[in-house]
């Protein structure tokens, strides 16, 4: 049993990088989903704020 106990040590270490590892992607998942979607939206929305900003220069005049 002792032994067993040790034993299990040794893989947790290796199990400690594989966390590290898994939560890398994880986080990659997490960063990729948001950090698509968010820069096509800020494009988006950019292209269109410039568009209707030169409107009112002509307005008043």
């Amino acid at each position: 049993m002792p032994p067993q106990e040790p034993t299990s040590s040794e893989p947790t270490t290796p199990a400690s990088g594989n966390p590290q590892v898994t939560g890398n992607p994880d986080d990659a998942k997490f960063v990729e989903p948001g950090t698509v979607p968010t820069p096509p939206n800020a494009d988006d929305t950019t292209a269109p704020v410039p568009e209707p900003a030169p409107p009112p220069p002509p307005a008043p005049l």
